[in-house]
């Protein structure tokens, strides 16, 4: 008897951790609870994809519109009072999708609730408020003003005096930071934002394999960032080409 209340308590205990829970969104000026049509929708998809997590709904309000144009769509995040993770969706916009370009959408959020927001590489590290990468900048940074005092006690220079010379070199090297090492910098991040949004990409699509809402959704995407900048909405510049390229990614393979 006690193996069967210990069996029908473990069920009940996987139970609840495999089950993901939409948590109610208290409404504010900025958002609301989502419709209970969207709430099934999202619900569904949860079931499909396997995610496990809770979650919070939500829909939002003009004053979230006018504060951030990426709430015109669909988004994600973490809600800093509960932390729990939550979706946003514009349901004027988002009803013009169809059924998988929504589910896509959707999974999207629920798969990178499970990967994080940022590929591994340039989140924050554990007690630290520095990220490995811009670590490894740094590193080269020193490794640029070693090397320029080297090269500068090679030249007419050497004579100078040491302050004159740590000017020049701090001097070069300020130049090079705001050039090209912050034009690297910012190419190896996009190059690991691309990565990471090639895999949450096919881990959806093995889930929900539509490859052609998936495009088309993007596509969608993509369209209102190119329509946001053409009129000014500088809140889409860092992504003025991400969804273009994970359209083109797709379409390719």
């Amino acid at each position: 008897m006690n193996y069967k209340k210990t069996l029908i308590f473990g069920l009940l205990v996987v139970t609840n951790i495999v089950n993901a829970k939409n948590i109610v969104y208290q409404d504010d000026i900025y958002m609301h609870q989502a419709n209970p049509e969207l709430v099934k929708l999202v619900d569904s998809v949860v079931q499909e994809v396997g995610y496990t997590g809770d979650y919070e709904l939500i829909e939002p309000n003009k004053a979230a519109l006018v504060i951030n144009p990426w709430n015109s769509m669909v988004g994600s995040a973490v809600n800093p009072q509960t932390q729990n993770n939550f979706i946003v969706i514009n349901n004027e916009w988002f009803k013009g999708l169809s059924l998988d370009e929504q589910k896509f959408l959707v999974a999207r959020c629920l798969i990178k609730f499970e990967h994080g927001a940022l590929p591994e590489l340039i989140k924050p590290l554990p007690g630290i408020k520095l990220d490995l990468l811009r670590l490894l900048i740094l590193g080269l940074f020193c490794l640029v003003i070693m090397l320029l005092f080297w090269l500068i006690n090679k030249t007419t220079l050497r004579s100078k005096s040491r302050w004159m010379k740590w000017s020049v070199v701090l001097f070069i090297a300020f130049v090079l930071d705001s050039t090209l090492l912050t034009w690297g910098h910012q190419k190896v991040i996009n190059c690991l934002v691309e990565q990471y949004n090639s895999k949450i990409n096919q881990i959806v699509l093995t889930k929900l394999p539509n490859k052609q809402a998936a495009i088309s959704a993007l596509e969608c995407v993509d369209a209102v960032v190119k329509e946001g900048l053409k009129n000014g909405e500088m809140a889409y510049k860092d992504h003025e080409n991400i969804y273009f390229k994970m359209v083109k990614e797709l379409k390719n393979k």
